[in-house]
């Protein structure tokens, strides 16, 4: 079970984010995640902060492995 804290990956816009989970409700998780500024999904100018919070559903969302 995903709890608020824990490390994970979220996808999100086609992409494979590290991140944390913040809150959990209800099948969503809000998650604070790590963008790539270079990526930033196809925009011509940042979209999105370095550090974004987003809310996705729990099956965008897997524990990240512990190396």
């Amino acid at each position: 079970m995903i709890r608020p804290g824990d490390d994970v990956i979220v996808q999100f816009d086609g992409e494979d984010c590290v991140g944390e989970v913040v809150e959990v409700r209800g099948g969503w998780f809000l998650c604070r995640v790590l963008i790539d500024p270079v990526t930033d999904f196809g925009a011509i100018s940042p979209r999105l902060d370095p550090v974004s919070l987003v809310m996705v559903r729990d099956k965008d969302v897997r524990l990240a492995e512990v190396v």
